[in-house]
């Protein structure tokens, strides 16, 4: 097998997006250096190239989907996979293997090693070779995609490819000869991922060596539109994920060979090019790089003069020079000379910081009461349901967001790497681009600088002036970034506010830089009107993060509120320059990864203020479990409540119960517990109770009188009798991913839900649990299949239906399933407590079992006889193209179960109403005969089947499948239970 590479000569070039419409994880631009020559795959790996690994080696051949193997690029191949195939590759010509067994790249000698200028095997390319080499190396025109302006030309893409790849060479060539890099599959890449490593690698010759969660992939695929397959995209995947769209090519270094070279000039300055310093002690930081790894020494130059003389440093073999005593208000100059032992010596650029005193300003903002959420009724989902919030102590908020003089400070006196201000300017602009971690290192330097406790520790909990972990934000004392509970309280003014919708104003244009005002950039802070407390700027200009991690809302009252709980990202709120007006309302909120940046994102800084006072009653006492009206689904109950003291003294409580509305039996007596076991109760009872608080100093506080009814809820289970069938699209009109069709045989019976799991049943769980309860919509609970539920809601529900009836639990902790001993298993036939069904045992139910008469939706041939979807769940029988808008003015909706046809074994709304949980992982369809078949293999997600009321008709298919994160809740997707007989 004949290896075909081109030579790629070193050279530079500007890392960036080469127009507008690129995403903003390709920024910000930055220059990279290429110190060596390397050679890349002229093609993409083949299958024939890669099968021949696989003979060698004894390994599995990947699937090629039935598209062909030969000369298309191979796929379904993980990162492990291609190192590997690398490794295997170097060895065939006796040359030192690339990687070591944990993807590290290694030097000739065998040593791990961070420049891949000192790899000598084959390998994958680092992601700067990839775009060095797809922009055309030296010899580059500047195009778009990998050789042209034109997609079409040297690319396989959703526009030509007929949804598979093709042959390598088919298309034009890049300007080095290279093809393929623009489209057919995308490209694994060395390098770890990292968005922020990207906006700031170093150069020369950079790799990002850090182990994350994923590895970079680059150039786009078959399946992806044209802007994906420009020699700017990028993405990442797992290292151990694969897909039908996923290859690889190889690269090599070309060893250098020739006479001493001079150090490269150096580069990377600290401070920055035209820094701001906020103190009058600075260490002066820079990198440098001898493309020999000769040992260098550096001579510093720093003074006033535009072009500095004055030699504070000779022959230090330090890259770093600590300078203190210097003066505010005064802009230093300085340079670095960089010599290696062979008397070569490269002097780098003059660069220059100003020193200036930086204050950031605080607004106080008073205790008191708000209600949070969508309180004009426009607003999105997340922004439900309003609910009461109090606070029982005050805090300063920013006056402005922060700013890039103040970040920039930070960065200079802890040695970080500046963030991107995309050419905007700095200044008085607040700072982007920067990370959750980053805004929390901000507020602990800077409760540091004033001597205060830290907020945060290294995991970002917040801390109390003891440096205890502690989630009540009141007695935290450094300075933190707000909660959101604060951040909206202190938007909508506090204890002065007269209800705006706007921070400040009900004409969005007096408040706040939003998509039709800022120019498409922030803008420099206080140049609109303040809110009534004097803040500037909580909408708009840029998203600000908070302290909380994101969650859905709770109807319940809540007293100084702060999510701790690591669960879909951080919050941030106020929205940016680019968002419409009705984004930049108080309530609207979203959330980021905490490692998420863009050039929308920053922050403003809080600080709780300290109370010192007389003594303080409890607060009444909130948050029932049951929830006020409940309805509790067995006569024995736990009760719940929270309460809080605002001195933190310790309580105890007087719990009342009994059938009268106000009631007058003590059933508890200074309990110091906030819950209470009852049992014996009546179904079909009402009962109200009460809690009276006390402090140990006599301060006492009644609570709200609430009820709950007890009633007795059941599941109600169709049997489902063993069996073969045919799964995938036996119609031949789905997707490719419902095929290839293949033979599947159940040997064990089933039951399975008659109906959806409804909210009447999922309450009664959360009431018992303690759960908040998924939000409705303003639909309707009761015979409504419940909605917004996670993957993970749904199998605790599971679980806790099993322990109710003394049944095994059917999955663990991660989410396996485990059989009667509780033993993890992958055969669902040894399965005994409640659970989802497997996508095979609800394709088969689907279907109709052994009673199946063949029908594609799930009991006819006619859709609207037996599911809910787009055009028949609202207020009138929709035709016409599908548009949000339209469904959304129509009112349609989830429907109460059984309105439909059953199907042939009496199970309703299996097509339509809610799309379906499932137990099984995502993954591709096989040909091949399968029995009792559950993919446990975590993948691309969790399956869902069924379709729902927002689905068109095609959407509502026994056949249709698809796939969502674990943790993904909406409005259209729900669950059915499931249960082996044995």
């Amino acid at each position: 097998m004949a290896l075909d590479l081109v030579l790629v000569e070193k050279g530079s070039f500007t890392k960036r997006t080469t127009r507008r419409d690129g995403y903003y994880r390709k920024k910000p631009t930055h220059r990279v250096t290429l110190t060596y020559d390397f050679y890349i795959g002229k093609y993409e790996t083949t299958f024939d190239e890669y099968d021949a690994f696989c003979n060698a080696t004894g390994r599995s051949k990947p699937s090629d989907s039935r598209w062909g193997r030969g000369q298309r690029p191979v796929k379904n191949v993980t990162w492990r996979d291609a190192i590997a195939y690398c490794n295997w590759l170097s060895e065939k010509e006796k040359l030192p293997r690339a990687y070591n067994g944990k993807g590290k790249l290694l030097d000739k000698d065998g040593r791990v090693t961070t420049d891949p200028s000192k790899v000598v095997g084959y390998r994958l390319p680092t992601e700067a070779e990839w775009e060095f080499a797809a922009r055309g190396g030296n010899k580059s025109r500047g195009c778009k995609y990998a050789g042209s302006n034109a997609a079409g030309d040297v690319a396989w893409y959703k526009g030509n490819s007929g949804g598979k790849t093709q042959e390598v060479g088919k298309k034009a060539p890049n300007e080095l000869g290279i093809y393929d890099m623009s489209g057919n599959v995308w490209e694994w890449c060395s390098d770890w991922y990292d968005s922020g490593y990207y906006a700031k690698s170093p150069t020369p010759n950079p790799y990002n060596y850090t182990p994350g969660s994923s590895q970079v992939v680059r150039g786009g695929c078959w399946i992806d539109l044209a802007p994906r397959v420009r020699v700017t995209s990028r993405s990442n995947y797992s290292p151990t994920g694969k897909g039908n769209y996923l290859g690889f090519r190889i690269a090599r270094t070309v060893p250098y060979k020739g006479k001493n070279r001079p150090p490269l000039s150096p580069y990377n300055p600290s401070p920055s090019d035209e820094a701001i310093v906020g103190g009058t002690s600075v260490t002066l930081r820079w990198d440098s790089y001898d493309p020999d790894d000769d040992a260098m020494t550096y001579d510093v130059y720093l003074d006033n003069n535009v072009n500095p003389t004055a030699k504070v440093s000779s022959n230090q073999t330090e890259n770093t020079l600590n300078r203190s005593n210097l003066s505010y208000d005064t802009t230093y100059y300085w340079k670095v000379v960089a010599k290696d032992v062979h008397g070569a010596t490269t002097e780098g650029p003059v660069w220059k910081f100003t020193v200036r005193n930086l204050q950031q300003k605080l607004v106080f903002v008073e205790k008191g009461s708000f209600t949070m959420g969508d309180t004009w009724g426009e607003g999105d989902s997340d922004e439900k349901p309003t609910h009461k919030v109090t606070f029982t102590y005050d805090f300063y908020m920013g006056k402005y967001e922060t700013t890039f003089d103040e970040y920039d400070a930070f960065c200079e006196a802890t040695g970080r790497s500046k963030p991107y201000d995309s050419g905007w300017g700095r200044g008085s602009r607040p700072v982007i681009y920067v990370t959750w971690r980053g805004a929390i290192a901000y507020c602990n330097w800077l409760s540091e600088k004033e001597n205060l406790p830290k907020a945060y520790d290294n995991k970002g909990n917040l801390l109390d002036k003891d440096g205890r972990v502690t989630t009540d934000p009141s007695k935290v004392v450094g300075y933190r970034l707000p909660t959101e509970a604060e951040w909206e309280y202190a938007a909508r003014g506090g204890n002065k506010s007269k209800g705006y919708k706007y921070a400040g104003s009900d004409n969005v244009d007096e408040v706040a830089w939003y998509a039709s005002n800022s120019g498409g950039k922030t803008q420099e802070v206080g140049k609109k009107a303040p809110n009534e407390l004097g803040l500037y700027d909580m909408l708009g200009n840029i998203c600000e993060w908070s302290s909380d991690w994101y969650g859905n809302y709770s109807s319940s009252v809540q007293t100084n509120p702060y999510n701790s709980t690591a669960d879909y990202g951080l919050v941030f709120r106020g929205s940016c320059w680019g968002y419409s007006a009705a984004d930049v309302r108080v309530a609207n909120r979203s959330k980021d990864s905490l490692t998420d940046k863009g050039n929308y994102l920053g922050f403003r800084i809080a600080r709780t203020v300290p109370y010192e006072g007389e003594n303080r009653p409890p607060l009444s006492p909130y948050n029932p479990s049951p929830a006020d009206d409940a309805i509790v689904g067995a006569t024995t109950v736990t009760l719940r409540w929270d309460s809080y003291d605002p001195d933190g003294d310790v309580m105890a409580y007087d719990v009342y119960l009994d059938t009268n509305v106000n009631p007058t039996t003590k059933v508890s007596t200074n309990q110091t517990e906030n819950t209470l076991i009852r049992s014996n109760l009546s179904y079909d009872t009402t009962y109200y109770w009460k809690v009276v608080a006390k402090d140990v100093h006599g301060a006492t506080t009644e609570g709200p009188v609430w009820k709950f009814t007890v009633r007795n809820l059941q599941q109600k289970l169709v049997f489902v009798e063993k069996g073969s069938f045919t799964m995938g699209d036996t119609w031949g009109d789905g997707y490719y991913w419902e095929q290839p069709t293949h033979r599947v045989t159940l040997t064990y019976d089933f039951y399975i839900g008659k109906y959806e799991t409804t909210f009447d049943e999922y309450d009664a769980f959360c009431n018992a649990t303690g759960r908040s309860k998924p939000y409705d919509y303003g639909w309707g609970r009761g015979s409504r299949p419940v909605i917004n539920v996670s993957w993970w809601d749904a199998i605790a529900y599971c679980n806790w239906f099993s322990e109710k009836e003394k049944l095994p639990r059917a999955y663990s902790g991660k989410g396996k399933l485990l059989d009667k001993d509780g033993r993890v298993t992958t055969d669902p036939s040894k399965v005994v407590g409640y659970r989802l069904p497997t996508e095979a045992e609800w394709e088969y139910a689907a279907r109709g079992g052994n009673k199946s008469k063949g029908y594609k939706y799930a009991g006819s041939y006619n859709e609207d006889e037996v599911a809910w979807y787009w055009q028949n769940s609202g207020n009138k029988y929709l035709t016409g193209g599908w548009n949000l808008d339209t469904l959304m003015e129509n009112n349609c909706k989830t429907q109460e179960f059984g309105g439909k046809s059953p199907n042939e074994l009496g199970i309703y709304d299996m097509s339509g109403n809610v799309r379906e949980w499932c137990s099984d992982w995502y993954g591709d369809y096989s040909s091949y005969a399968q029995t009792n078949p559950y993919n446990s293999t975590a993948d691309y997600g969790l399956v869902f089947r069924g379709g729902g009321w927002i689905d068109d008709v095609s959407g509502v298919r026994v056949a249709k499948r698809g796939g969502f994160s674990p943790t993904f809740t909406s409005n259209y997707l729900g669950f059915r239970i499931c249960r082996t007989v044995f």
